[in-house]
């Protein structure tokens, strides 16, 4: 638990204190975690700070406790123990943070959006790949496919394409619109429960859910 402490130092009133010292203040200030904070019975703190993060850089925050969406793009975790995990949406790993500090939510936050930011994303060319994919895979026309499955093919080829990456091509894909080619329409199945193997998409009105498998089917 942090504890500040003000100590009285001898500056003249009309004095401006220096923008490098205003720093600190403003530091520790941020700096305080979910035990710092008096919450009334039945109040969590870590959701207060995640909320109040997300208020004072207006990102959009999404999802129920104790998963979180910003921007529909990172994925926060909360744990009732002071901590939360933080990762780009369908990420493999997560960076956990403990304690979980108002400070320490915003910068991973913006760091996980500036690293999806910089994966450019081709939802036509996606489209294309996807649909050769399937076609490879699937044993009947319109037959579903695991995407997990899809996401092994592609990475066979492509070493460095990341979990996360495919699911940043995929969101984008479907929130651009760009679900059909010349014959066939794009369809996602939602997953009974989410698994290890599921991705979690956003429509293009922002509603997120689990989906496991795809198909394409004749137009």
């Amino acid at each position: 638990m942090h504890h500040l402490i003000f100590q009285a130092v001898d500056h003249p009133e009309d004095q401006e204190i220096p923008y490098a010292q205003s720093q600190d203040l403003i530091h520790n200030l941020l700096g305080f975690d979910g035990l710092d904070l008096e919450m009334e019975q039945g109040q969590n703190p870590e959701l207060f700070l995640l909320r109040k993060a997300c208020e004072l850089k207006k990102w959009k925050l999404s999802g129920e406790y104790p998963r979180f969406f910003v921007q529909n793009q990172v994925e926060v975790t909360l744990s009732l123990k002071n901590k939360g995990f933080c990762r780009i949406v369908n990420a493999r790993s997560h960076t956990a943070l403990d304690p979980l500090t108002l400070d320490g939510l915003q910068m991973q936050i913006a760091a996980d959006l500036a690293q999806a930011a910089a994966w450019k994303s081709d939802p036509t060319a996606f489209l294309n790949q996807l649909f050769e994919q399937v076609q490879l895979l699937c044993s009947a026309e319109g037959e579903p496919v695991l995407l997990s499955e899809i996401y092994q093919e592609l990475s066979h080829k492509r070493p460095a394409y990341r979990r996360e990456h495919f699911g940043l091509d995929l969101n984008r894909s479907l929130n651009s619109g760009r679900t059909k080619n010349k014959s066939h329409a794009l369809s996602v199945l939602p997953a009974s429960q989410r698994q290890t193997q599921s991705f979690y998409v956003f429509d293009t009105a922002g509603t997120g859910q689990w989906i496991d498998q795809i198909a394409f089917v004749p137009l």
